[in-house]
């Protein structure tokens, strides 16, 4: 049997997915944040209602979340709108889930939960053995990242930082900063910190990392499609 599928990405404007889709041409890029904290309540409700509208709309029947807040979002959608939407639900990161809430919201109020990892999958802290849960073991290009020494390098007391993760906010890579500024002046000198990522604006960094951050220390790379010689 054939079945046509149409599918949309949501994202925000400024991330670095909806710039690389815009420039590929892709049709079905829609703009939208997904804001998590209840300070910013008001946007959470003007966006929620974008959403569903955008759900209506297109008369969508999945929705693929791989973030709390996205995700809190489509189940607000889906429970306190009734859209009727199945959720998919695919979790990442590897930070032990404490929050009996969040268990909940994990395994009950998704249709469908894929665990990219053993130990993310571990993250839940409790035996798990239900029909919606997936767990997909992922490989890696050992070939691609296979960290060779740089024979350049002769300073065996120099260390180099490097994120690769990109920088949004909730990246952290600003932590790195922090860190370097809680150091001692003889200590920090013998670390540098290279972050990739589209650089973000001098106000920006300031209010992260404070006014007083080494800048000489730090470098920000840029978006790249190769980090694997940042991190050689």
């Amino acid at each position: 049997e054939h079945i046509d599928v149409n599918f949309y990405v949501a994202c925000p404007s400024s991330s670095q997915l909806f710039q690389n889709l815009k420039h590929a041409n892709f049709n079905n890029l829609i703009a939208l944040d997904f804001p998590g904290k209840l300070k910013d309540y008001k946007l959470i409700a003007s966006n929620l209602r974008k959403m569903n509208k955008l759900i209506s709309k297109h008369n969508i029947h999945i929705v693929h979340t791989n973030g709390s807040s996205d995700n809190r979002m489509a189940l607000y959608c889906k429970w306190l709108l009734r859209s009727n939407i199945r959720i998919v639900h695919t979790r990442h990161h590897s930070h032990l889930i404490k929050n009996a809430i969040s268990k909940f919201r994990l395994l009950n109020m998704n249709d469908a939960v894929i665990f990219v990892s053993a130990s993310v999958f571990h993250t839940l802290n409790i035996p798990v053995n239900t029909k919606n849960i997936f767990l997909i073991k992922n490989g890696i290009d050992l070939t691609r990242w296979n960290m060779r020494k740089n024979k350049e390098s002769k300073d065996k007391s120099s260390i180099n930082l490097a994120s690769i993760a990109g920088t949004a906010d909730y990246k952290c890579w600003h932590h790195l900063i922090l860190a370097l500024k809680a150091l001692s002046e003889k200590k920090r000198q013998r670390f540098t910190v290279t972050i990739a990522g589209s650089k973000p604006d001098q106000t920006k960094i300031e209010k992260l990392c404070g006014r007083d951050y080494p800048a000489h220390l730090v470098t920000f790379a840029d978006f790249t499609d190769k980090p694997e010689h940042l991190l050689a």
